[in-house]
C-alpha cells in the first residue's frame, strides 16, 4: 500500500496502525469520497486544477531557469563558473520562485472569493493546497464545520 493512502486512512480515523490496513472499511481502491456537497466539491476541483496547472508551469520555470544557469553563466580561465555569478544566480532564481508561489497563493484567494467557496463563518478562502476540508468538512482556517 502507498504510504498516502494510509496517510488518508490514518486522517480518516478509519485506521489506527499499519497492521488495521487489510482491515479497514475503505472502499475499493483505498480512495475516500468526498463529504462536501457537490456544487462544493465542483468548485474545490476547480480550483485545485488551476493550482496544479500553476505549480506546474512553475516547477517547469525552475528547471528551464536551472539549465539556463549551467549555460549561461560566464567561465573563469579554469572553465569553472564564477561563485559570485553562481550566488547571484540562484539567489535570483530562489526569489523568482518565492514570489512565483506568492502569486500561485494569492490567485487561489481570489479564484475562491470569484466562485465563492469561501467559510460562512470567518469569510477566509476553504481552499490551501494542505487543507483536507474536502475530508472533514472544516474550514482549514477557523476549524468550523462548513457543511
Amino acid at each position: 500500500m502507498f504510504p498516502s493512502k494510509l496517510a488518508i486512512r490514518l486522517a480518516c480515523g478509519r485506521v489506527s496502525t499499519h497492521e488495521d490496513v487489510g482491515n479497514a472499511d475503505m472502499p475499493a481502491g483505498g480512495i475516500v469520497k468526498s463529504v462536501l456537497p457537490v456544487e462544493l466539491e465542483s468548485k474545490r476541483i476547480k480550483i485545485a486544477k488551476v493550482h496544479n496547472l500553476l505549480v506546474c508551469v512553475l516547477l517547469g520555470l525552475l528547471f528551464v531557469g536551472l539549465l539556463l544557469i549551467t549555460v549561461l553563466l560566464p567561465h573563469g580561465p579554469t572553465h569553472k563558473p564564477s561563485s559570485m555569478a553562481l550566488v547571484g544566480a540562484f539567489l535570483a532564481i530562489g526569489l523568482l520562485e518565492a514570489y512565483g508561489i506568492w502569486r500561485v497563493i494569492q490567485h487561489d484567494n481570489e479564484l475562491c472569493r470569484q466562485l465563492g467557496y469561501m467559510c460562512p463563518f470567518c469569510d477566509k478562502p476553504l481552499y490551501e493546497a494542505r487543507a483536507s476540508t474536502w475530508v472533514d468538512g472544516l474550514c482549514p482556517k477557523c476549524h468550523k464545520s462548513v457543511l
